[in-house]
């Protein structure tokens, strides 16, 4: 699945007051390719991935294309049921659901959708995948920063995206776990996922094929 971006702009408006919080962006990725997203705080970087999951509507001329449909055109049914196909999300507090256990945290998001026994099967194989097959039962204050990420990897792969989006998905962590994470990540991308990677981590900001910089004057720098 190919993903382009042209033109893509959002302005926030508010009374009496518009905020342009990007402007003009744009990139292409390729199936299986990795796009890190820099800039500092406040440059737009979770903003464009709202934008691109068409989570957040964009500014008119805007172009959010994956193959042949724009999602830009697309009604909230359609919208969501893309994501659901075709989106896998990692978000740097995990966002789990602290009431329920490690198994029935990445079943979630298919249980309305699939038999349950058949999304158990499967989260629990993404669970081993992600060398946490012993945390099935155990809750999420029951673990480390790095083992909630891993949990949340797990149930960004469960409905097999083809694009994971990552939102800073290693700020929270200690150096080793966040090398853990990388490492997992690194496998999925060279195992075909297309990853849109958002980081402040000077260690990680040449990870793989493009870099896409947000700057403090909402200007895009695109460097591939």
């Amino acid at each position: 699945m190919k993903l382009e971006v042209r033109n893509l702009s959002k302005t926030y408006r508010t009374a009496g007051r518009e905020l342009k919080v990007l402007r003009n962006i744009n990139f292409s990725l390729k199936e299986g390719e990795w796009l890190t997203v820099i800039g500092r705080s406040g440059s737009g970087k979770t903003t464009l991935l709202k934008c691109i999951a068409g989570l957040l509507s964009v500014d008119e001329g805007s172009i959010i294309r994956y193959d042949h449909w724009s999602i830009q055109d697309g009604k909230e049914e359609e919208l969501q049921a893309f994501r659901r196909e075709n989106l896998g999300f990692i978000y740097q507090d995990y966002q789990l659901f602290d009431q329920f256990r490690c198994e029935l945290n990445v079943m979630l998001p298919l249980l309305p959708f699939e038999k349950k026994e058949n999304v158990r099967e499967k989260a629990r194989s993404l669970l081993e995948k992600v060398h946490l097959s012993d945390r099935l039962e155990h809750f999420p204050h029951q673990l480390s920063g790095g083992e909630k990420q891993r949990v949340a990897i797990a149930r960004a792969l469960i409905n097999d995206p083809k694009l994971l989006i990552c939102d800073e998905p290693t700020g929270n962590l200690d150096e080793r776990s966040r090398d853990e994470i990388i490492e997992l990540l690194l496998k999925l991308n060279n195992e075909g996922t297309s990853i849109i990677f958002v980081t402040h981590d000077r260690d990680l900001m040449k990870l793989g094929q493009q870099t896409l910089q947000l700057k403090e004057s909402m200007i895009s720098n695109y460097l591939q």
